[in-house]
């Protein structure tokens, strides 16, 4: 193996191997360490915990770029338009809107998920 490879890979006393990387998150410096494999096995050669470590830093890697789950109903989302979105609308432009949520979605849209509403019900 290369030296590259080699970098955070050592055995232990017992015979088996083990990995740690550090990643650096908002300035932050992240450490993580294994010993095992996915299957929760103990890792037996260089090679295997090698191949460990690539695939946690993988993980590592995609968990940061994963974005939290949280759903928003419909009238959540209409909320934080009306606090944050609709600076600088012309007045007539926010009494339209305002009519259009109350009198034609809010009742049957307002309480129900994104997610959830299909493009053809807003269509119809």
């Amino acid at each position: 193996m290369t030296k590259t490879q080699d970098l955070g890979i050592s055995q232990l006393p017992n015979g088996n191997w083990c990995y740690r990387f550090t990643k650096t998150v908002d300035g932050k410096r992240v450490n993580r360490k294994g010993s095992k494999d996915e299957a929760g096995n103990p890792l037996k050669t260089k090679r295997a915990a090698a191949q460990a470590k690539a695939i946690a830093e993988m993980r590592f890697e995609a968990s940061l770029n994963q974005k939290p789950e949280y759903r928003m109903t419909f009238g959540e989302v209409y909320m934080e338009y009306c606090e944050q979105g609709r600076s600088g609308k012309a007045y007539s432009t926010i009494k339209k809107q305002n009519s259009l949520w109350k009198n034609h979605l809010e009742e049957k849209f307002g309480s129900r998920y994104v997610d959830s509403i299909s493009v053809a019900e807003v269509n119809d």
